[in-house]
């Protein structure tokens, strides 16, 4: 039997905050509202968000041709953290979303020469890596964007080996050859990357339209419109590995051709919420 003495909820914060416990670390926090179904779909308000991510971090805000960065949006050693957590986490191939030929309105993964990493599944560390990806969302991809975000998809991480890579490609559209005009594809309108790590060569993000390179260092943020302007290459990895965190927003009001239907998705109110899900609420 434990004699560790039972914390009080008068007492002092045991954290040093000069708080009483209650009003401190014994305060109940809001959670991230889960859905019983799969892949795992969630509901997070920024108040959720940032009673689990207190810290906002971030060393301003710099928006080159619309592609905008925040330097130090994690601190290394919440990276560090993160990629230790990472490594127990199911990792599978990099694939990329296709509709299906027989049901347009149905997306499928399909393996690509274009792309060549892993990808490491978070749902089991949901509750590390989603009020983060919130937060970018609520703090900085929506007033910066002047826009309203619906919902994200569930964040992965990506783990580029040595010579990884992916060509270049948006993330939401596909060039129609019949009408001669770029198609909605995905239900993305933006598109984020948190990088963890900055100890490899190569690696380097690059938007050949715009001109622009841009060399990930740890904890760094970038956000961008997800369709054809902002076609980008992830450069090969030469050495060591690079790791980020990825996700995409579908806003409010914008078109849709899949609705997440077969996507893990955090949504970012409750009138959001379609009425299937809130049937199991």
């Amino acid at each position: 039997m434990s004699t560790r003495p039972t914390q009080r909820r008068n007492d002092p914060c045991p954290c040093g905050s000069g708080k009483r416990f209650k009003h401190c670390c014994g305060q109940t926090k809001p959670a991230i509202h889960r859905f019983p179904v799969r892949p795992l779909t969630m509901m997070m308000t920024p108040e959720v968000a940032r009673s689990l991510c207190p810290a906002g971090g971030g060393d301003g805000l710099i928006d080159r041709h619309g592609v905008m960065t925040i330097p130090g949006f994690l601190s290394r050693a919440q990276c560090d953290h993160l990629i230790a957590l990472s490594e127990s986490q199911p990792c599978e191939p990099g694939q990329v979303l296709r509709a299906d030929e027989s049901d347009p309105g149905t997306l499928v993964r399909q393996d690509a020469d274009s792309r060549v990493t892993s990808i490491i599944k978070t749902f089991d560390i949901a509750d590390e890596i989603v009020p983060l990806v919130g937060r970018a969302f609520f703090d900085w991809i929506e007033p910066h964007y002047g826009t309203r975000i619906e919902w994200f998809e569930f964040p992965d991480i990506l783990k580029y080996l040595p010579g990884g890579h992916y060509g270049t490609h948006n993330d939401s559209e596909r060039w129609d050859q019949e009408t001669g005009e770029w198609r909605l594809h995905e239900d993305r309108q933006y598109s984020l990357l948190i990088y963890l790590n900055d100890g490899f060569t190569g690696g380097a993000l690059r938007f050949d339209e715009l001109g622009l390179t841009i060399r990930p260092e740890a904890g760094m943020l970038v956000a961008f419109p997800s369709d054809h302007r902002y076609a980008h290459t992830a450069l090969p990895v030469e050495s060591g590995t690079r790791y980020a965190i990825v996700s995409w927003a579908a806003a409010v009001g914008a078109p849709r051709v899949h609705q997440g239907a077969n996507l893990g998705v955090v949504y970012l109110a409750p009138e959001y919420i379609p009425p299937r899900l809130r049937r199991l609420a």
